[in-house]
């Protein structure tokens, strides 16, 4: 089965970007962690939307980031 040129290739897309964001900066996880607390909401660090375990790895990315 192949993703290419869907939906799903561009959510994959967007989930790659935002965990790399927050991976490569902590001082953005810790902005993004007051901007949640200012809210009254919780975060949680963007998962890794890629592994061996390739659905469940987007599945756990999808929750985080929803």
């Amino acid at each position: 089965m192949h993703f290419k040129d869907t939906y799903f290739d561009t959510i994959l897309e967007i989930l790659l970007w935002i965990h790399g964001v927050y991976k490569k900066s902590p001082k953005r996880f810790h902005g993004l962690k007051a901007l949640a607390e200012v809210m009254d909401e919780q975060v949680q660090k963007p998962a890794r939307a890629q592994g061996t375990r390739w659905i469940q790895h987007k599945v756990n990315a999808a929750i985080v980031f929803l």
